[in-house]
């Protein structure tokens, strides 16, 4: 029996014969068989058969859409039918039921700050500053003017202090 010794052709012929074969049939060249996500990319997309497994329900809200927007398109006299929703009318008595025993949500906060607890740290330090204008607004009167009793120098420093602040 003779033996055949096949001669395997050399890995730089074999990319070769791929590249060629990838362009001939459309395919993607990947000499390294990195990850390409391709099998992902090719198969079906899954969204519109989920969307489709379940049968959509009409909204109360979105019928009430729907017949105001025909009552107005097609501009019928009287009344314009609207259904009520039940679960939203139990919804906003429970809510009202909660504000009543003091259990809603909290008010809304007015001022917002860069950090918490501002308004708390501004407070502390306007005691300082007011004190410190009322030193500074004392003495421009003490000075300006020539009253020399204190009963004076306060009812100045407090009609120029008042009219400060509302101008401030």
């Amino acid at each position: 029996m003779a033996s055949v010794i096949r001669i395997l052709p050399s890995r730089a012929r074999m990319l070769e014969l791929e590249k060629l074969r990838s362009s001939i049939f459309h395919t993607s060249f990947n000499p390294t068989s990195a990850r390409t996500g391709a099998k992902y990319l090719r198969a079906r997309l899954r969204g519109p058969s989920m969307l489709n497994y379940y049968p959509s329900h009409p909204s109360i809200p979105r019928i009430n859409k729907l017949l105001k927007h025909i009552h107005d398109e097609q501009e019928i006299p009287g009344r314009l039918i609207q259904l009520d929703d039940e679960a939203e009318i139990r919804r906003l008595q429970d809510v009202e039921a909660l504000k009543a025993r003091g259990k809603g949500k909290p008010k809304k906060v007015k001022k917002k700050g860069p950090y918490k607890g501002q308004s708390k740290i501004k407070e502390k330090g306007r005691g300082r500053e007011t004190e410190i204008e009322l030193c500074s607004v004392m003495s421009k009167i003490y000075e300006v003017s020539q009253i020399r009793r204190p009963f004076d120098i306060l009812q100045a420093v407090k009609i120029a202090f008042c009219r400060r602040l509302k101008t401030s």
